[in-house]
């Protein structure tokens, strides 16, 4: 579930559909996939999401939810929610403190990350390698 198109296939399910009109509703599979969420629908709850990064299930979609600031109020640390908030702030949606170090793209927050988005994943972290995360 690491890309994105992986994350919309889930969303296409032989025996159910996303419960919601991709129209009228801003969680829609494209906006979710996106957000890191792929579709894991239970017997109670059909429209239930999960990130693949940070494991955070969310269910109980309104029409006006978007998927980012959702991911990013309920997981704060998720790394992948923090770095694809960045485009919010960009559009005046999210408040942006210029004067905090620690969101700047060089502070602690922000490459813990970028760092986080890669999970378990990352192949050069051993042992002689060059290309480490703190290199």
């Amino acid at each position: 579930m690491q890309s994105t198109d992986a994350r919309l296939k889930s969303f296409n399910h032989r025996t159910r559909s996303w419960p919601y009109s991709e129209d009228s509703y801003k969680a829609n599979p494209g906006t979710l996939a996106d957000a890191g969420f792929y579709w894991k629908p239970a017997l109670s709850s059909q429209d239930n999401v999960m990130c693949f990064l940070c494991g955070k299930s969310l269910d109980g979609w309104t029409d006006t939810d978007d998927p980012y600031d959702e991911h990013l109020s309920h997981s704060r640390t998720c790394g992948w929610a923090i770095v694809k908030s960045i485009p919010l702030v960009d559009d005046g949606e999210l408040p942006f403190r210029w004067d905090d170090e620690d969101e700047l793209p060089k502070g602690e927050r922000m490459t813990k990350a970028r760092i986080q988005t890669f999970g378990n994943w990352w192949p050069h972290e051993n042992k002689g390698w060059y290309g480490t995360v703190k290199r």
